[in-house]
């Protein structure tokens, strides 16, 4: 096979190959070592190849652990996490192999009792746990709060079935992880959120408000934090909350004490749920005016311009 037609075909698997499956191709071996010593083949790991170049993108890099660790293996743990966009990581990737496996010297590998195939996921050229089984795998040690943090993010992402999760649970209820994903789940998120912000603004201007700052950074008497809209000349912060972002009960906690920081100190802070904003604008822009009048007093409510029949 010439180089070009083997490039076509690791282009399509993340630049990255085995030697089994370049066997398949009919490559072989003699020319797989002529391959490596022109550098067009670059070793990654024992039998698995960079193809053309060496540094390979995070798939490729999950790919070449997978073929590694050979038949029954998964991307798991943080490096699954990463996988499904919930955490971010480094270093060595973390693989789920059946037991009585060896273990490898780049790579961090996990040998669970069971690792079932309803756990794992055929992703685009290689294997990784499921979102509810990565959750689950990384949960052991972790506070409720870390874990409704992956969770929520995970329904951010739209990578996430509760079902998946309690199913899980069910059949795993000694996992050592169980019981704080079961405590963790309270934090679900159904995710949901679009155009909140345009619809807002669009309400702002019909009410006859001042127009807001939008995504500013104020200061909570803490640290300066993000709001949606601040009316700075009204002492008034507005949040628009869309059920994939704030549906969680991890994300409404941590809302209520960034809107307590805000009222300690002297801010009026209102939040409108996405429902509101669609189906009773009308409604929405009478209590943005009241909230607006009573943030700076009767004097600042006789600035507000009438709203626009």
């Amino acid at each position: 096979m010439d180089r070009p037609s083997l490039a076509a075909i690791a282009a399509s698997t993340h630049f990255v190959v085995s030697t089994g499956e370049l066997y398949a191709r009919g490559v072989s071996r003699d020319q797989i070592r002529h391959l490596v010593t022109i550098g067009f083949l670059h070793r990654l790991h024992r039998g698995v190849y960079a193809v053309g170049r060496r540094p390979v993108p995070f798939a490729g890099r999950c790919r070449a652990a997978w073929l590694a660790c050979g038949p029954g293996a998964a991307i798991s743990h943080i490096s699954a996490a990463a996988d499904w966009g919930i955490r971010q990581t480094g270093g060595r990737l973390h693989v789920s192999v059946p037991r009585g496996r060896a273990g490898h010297p780049d790579l961090h590998v996990h040998r669970p009792r069971s690792l079932p195939s309803e756990d794992v996921v055929e992703r685009d050229g290689y294997a990784v746990t499921s979102v509810a089984r990565t959750v689950l795998d990384m949960s052991p040690g972790q506070s409720v709060d870390t874990v409704g943090r992956w969770i929520h993010e995970a329904g951010v992402q739209r990578v996430l079935d509760v079902r998946e999760v309690w199913a899980l649970l069910a059949r795993l209820p000694r996992h050592r992880g169980a019981r704080v994903v079961e405590a963790a789940l309270t934090y679900e998120v159904a995710p949901t959120r679009s155009g909140l912000e345009e619809r807002f603004l669009g309400i702002v201007r019909r009410a006859g408000l001042p127009s807001p700052r939008v995504n500013d950074h104020v200061w909570s008497g803490v640290a300066l934090e993000e709001v949606d809209f601040h009316f700075p000349e009204l002492g008034l912060i507005i949040e628009v909350d869309g059920a994939r972002y704030h549906a969680s009960r991890w994300r409404r906690r941590r809302d209520a004490q960034k809107d307590a920081r805000f009222r300690a100190i002297g801010k009026v802070v209102r939040r409108f749920h996405e429902l509101e904003i669609t189906l009773r604008p009308g409604d929405v822009a009478a209590e943005t005016r009241r909230l607006a009048a009573a943030g700076l007093g009767n004097a600042a409510g006789a600035r507000i311009s009438q709203p626009t029949p």
